[in-house]
C-alpha cells in the first residue's frame, strides 16, 4: 500500500479507503464534482477578484449555476486567498 500511495502521491490512508471502498462497492470513484467548462467558470470568477474568500468565490459561482460546488471543493482546489 505505501508503494501505491507514494507512486501516486497520497496518503497510504487514502490508498487504504479507495481499496476498501472498492472491494465493498466494487467503484472507487463518484462523478467528477467540478466538470472542464466550471473550472474556467472558476477560474475566471478568480480572476475578476484574486483577493476573494473562498466562500466569496463559491457564492459567485452557484449565484447561476443550477450545478452547485461546495465551499470545501472551492478550497481544494486552491483558488482562494490566503
Amino acid at each position: 500500500m505505501s508503494e501505491t500511495a507514494h507512486l501516486v502521491g497520497c496518503s497510504c490512508a487514502v490508498v487504504v479507503s479507495i481499496y476498501q471502498k472498492w472491494c465493498m462497492d466494487g467503484e472507487t470513484t463518484s462523478r467528477r464534482c467540478i466538470d472542464s467548462r466550471g473550472q474556467e467558470k472558476l477560474l475566471c470568477i478568480v480572476r475578476r477578484d484574486r483577493r476573494a474568500t473562498s466562500a466569496e468565490i463559491n457564492t459567485s459561482y452557484n449565484s447561476d449555476d443550477p450545478d452547485s460546488v461546495s465551499q470545501h471543493n472551492v478550497q481544494h482546489m486552491g483558488l482562494h486567498s490566503k
